[in-house]
């Protein structure tokens, strides 16, 4: 049975849950790197300066690392051929992480949980 994971900004519920803005596949390190973006759901108030305009808004990123990958799939949303049934748009079925964005089906298999960590407009994801 799989189980939604939590990231730091919450469980991703839904197709408009994640939009990807990029990913790698380093083949020498079986690593697989997402960047997503959450533009549409749960803007965040941005910290302001004095006298700094208050409309702005911050969409924190998420960024995800798979290491040690056995193996990657990927699919587009609409032709995605799993039974699985998904509690979320990220869940974990053993080995499998499977992730669901706007418009990709991901799953990995990987021995152990990917590192995921949240990034603002200003901050460079690592």
């Amino acid at each position: 049975m799989n189980k939604p994971i939590e990231t730091p900004l919450g469980f991703l519920h839904g197709r408009d849950a994640a939009f990807l803005d990029a990913f790698s596949l380093r083949r020498q390190t079986a690593t697989f790197e997402l960047t997503l973006n959450r533009h549409l759901l749960n803007p965040q108030p941005a910290k302001h300066n004095a006298g700094a305009p208050a409309t702005t808004e911050v969409n924190p990123k998420l960024w995800i690392v798979f290491r040690n990958v056995h193996q990657l799939r990927s699919y587009l949303l609409d032709e995605y051929p799993r039974e699985i049934q998904l509690q979320s748009s990220f869940d974990q079925a053993g080995r499998c992480y499977v992730l669901a964005t706007y418009d990709w089906v991901f799953e990995v298999e990987c021995p152990a949980a990917p590192a995921i960590l949240v990034s603002t407009p200003n901050d460079e994801v690592p």
